[in-house]
């Protein structure tokens, strides 16, 4: 749906920030999976060693969120659903790898104050 010349999109100051926040936490998220910290691995310890193999994944799953966040500043309702859907899988990959709910939620926490800073605004998007 093209939008009519009359009708401009204005995002405000406050989703900005909060698409901004998104995309500098996904690309550092991304840069810590796939550069993992050599002293903080610890190849003895098993419980290091099984979390490793979902680096990989999650890492892919921090770059699928920078495109998200992408797609909601070129206006796409899709990008939302992308966040969600990246949300929901790294909760559960998270829970599997033992990762306390409290800690786990923040993603969910991150996608549910989008959700509610993208209402006033929704009906810009395509």
């Amino acid at each position: 749906m093209a939008i009519s010349p009359d009708r401009t999109r204005e995002r405000g100051g406050l989703l900005t920030g909060w698409l901004c926040f998104v995309i500098l936490v996904s690309l550092w998220t991304a840069f810590r999976y796939f550069a993992p910290n050599e002293e903080l691995i610890d190849y003895s310890d098993p419980r290091v060693v099984g979390t490793l193999r979902f680096a990989l994944p999650l890492g892919l799953l921090a770059i699928v969120n920078i495109g998200a966040g992408i797609l909601l500043f070129l206006w796409k309702k899709i990008g939302f659903y992308i966040l969600l859907l990246t949300a929901i899988t790294e909760f559960v990959i998270n829970l599997n790898i033992g990762i306390p709910l409290e800690g786990n939620l923040s993603g969910l926490a991150v996608v549910t104050i989008l959700w509610v800073l993208l209402q006033p605004y929704w009906h810009h998007f395509d």
